[in-house]
């Protein structure tokens, strides 16, 4: 079993338990809560089944940077004028790292002969 699913369940375990925590202290909404796990939820889905390589790094980082970005904003550690802007500026920086060489290529199944 890759590292990646045999820690994804305990992660997602995890992340559901501070949404939760976070929910019943009042610091962020119902909504807001699930929201943010399902931006972190489909970043995490993208590594999990495609494993860590050029064709998931841009997509799933960036869901899960914006979990992160929808969290603080949830806490008011974040206004929405200046979260957007980050949000274009890390994108191109995610893109320029992607198209750098940086990221490994995804394995190509071998052909059956």
């Amino acid at each position: 079993m890759s590292p990646t699913k045999k820690y994804l369940l305990p992660f997602i375990i995890v992340v559901i338990g501070l949404g939760w925590l976070l929910q019943r202290l009042e610091l962020i909404s119902s909504f807001e809560i699930y929201w943010t796990i399902g931006l972190a939820a489909a970043g995490i889905y993208f590594f999990a089944v495609g494993g860590f390589n050029r064709d998931t790094f841009l997509l799933g980082t960036f869901l899960l940077i914006c979990a992160l970005f929808s969290l603080l904003r949830a806490v008011n550690l974040l206004r929405l004028t200046v979260e957007l802007p980050v949000l274009v500026i890390i994108f191109g920086i995610l893109m320029a790292i992607r198209n750098s060489g940086a990221i490994p290529e995804a394995k190509k199944p071998d052909p059956k002969p």
